[in-house]
């Protein structure tokens, strides 16, 4: 089938799910669908890349594609995209978690209704509950504090599942979003301004290493600090820096990074005196592309199950990656 897009889009002969601009995380995904599918008992799809631009114009010209291709069953984004832009009529359902935030990350077909989901909260639930409560382990306490360096569409979709996370007054009271963009910030905060729970929401702007100091230096023990930032380095120099400072049985986590990440190699250095506990980004990527799987293929996945399939896919993951 030819389109207005950058590329065109040969017509499928067969369930397909499309991924959006090939990455680390397509590629995992295209490596580990034929093994999930098969345990999951929907063997048979196959897995298409596609690279687009970011532009509107592309966007709804896929979803067009998938709307009225018969075998198109959804696509997933490595990266979330925004509906800004987008007719009323791109989608017949849009997720509460879009609704608010108004980004997304897969899109789905049931019945020739598109729906579009964000996947980022669920996924950022599975990894913490792994995270928080290793396993065999006893459950960690809860933590009171979260800090999130990078407003952005992945750290909006993070902040909002640690308030949901929160709702019970045990854990995550506040959050502080920082960036050195004021207009990001901006956004981030009117972003989660309508969440019933946005008063634990703070954003700080940090413009040198010093305020990053500062900021860190007050974090409680038990903390959690989460580096969300986007492609743009613009946080980099600060953390860089060599001024985080971080407390007594902090988490910190960069669900970002697969290979490498100045947080969690400042973090490493204190991580024994401190108790620190590291995590990277591979089990994130995993239960995000799981959940967006499950989302297109409209599955509920045992829990337990689909935790022995993300510590397979991560073992061979990371094996591949140490070769």
């Amino acid at each position: 089938m030819s389109t207005s897009m950058d590329v065109e889009i040969a017509a499928p002969t067969q369930a397909t799910i499309y991924l959006l601009d090939r990455s680390a995380p397509a590629v995992l995904l295209r490596d580990i669908l034929p093994d999930w599918t098969r345990r999951l008992g929907t063997a048979g799809i196959k897995v298409a890349e596609i690279e687009t631009s970011n532009s509107v114009r592309n966007l709804q010209d896929l979803i067009e594609f998938i709307r009225t291709e018969h075998y198109a069953r959804g696509a997933v984004a490595p990266a979330t995209r925004s509906i800004a832009g987008l007719p009323d009529a791109a989608f017949d359902d849009l997720g509460p978690a879009v609704s608010m935030l108004g980004t997304f990350d897969v899109i789905a077909k049931a019945n020739s209704k598109l729906s579009c989901r964000l996947s980022v909260p669920k996924a950022a639930a599975a990894t913490l509950d792994d995270i928080l409560r290793p396993a065999g382990g006893p459950p960690a306490r809860p933590l009171s504090t979260a800090l999130i360096l990078g407003a952005s569409p992945l750290g909006d979709g993070l902040a909002l599942h640690l308030l949901e996370r929160g709702r019970d007054d045990t854990c995550f009271a506040e959050i502080t979003i920082a960036d050195t963009d004021v207009k990001a910030l901006n956004r981030s905060g009117a972003s989660l301004r309508d969440h019933p729970q946005s008063t634990r929401i703070a954003v700080r702007h940090i413009a040198h290493p010093a305020d990053l100091t500062r900021l860190t230096a007050v974090l409680p023990d038990g903390c959690l600090i989460i580096h969300a930032g986007t492609a743009e380095p613009r946080l980099r120099p600060l953390i860089h820096a060599d001024g985080l400072v971080f407390s007594r049985g902090a988490v910190i986590w960069d669900p970002t990074s697969l290979a490498g990440s100045p947080l969690l190699d400042q973090a490493a250095r204190d991580a024994r005196d401190q108790n620190l506990i590291l995590a990277d980004g591979w089990r994130f990527q995993l239960y995000l592309l799981a959940a967006q799987i499950a989302e297109i293929l409209n599955l509920e996945p045992d829990p337990e199950a689909l935790k022995k399939m993300v510590d397979s896919a991560e073992r061979a993951a990371r094996k591949r990656q140490a070769a």
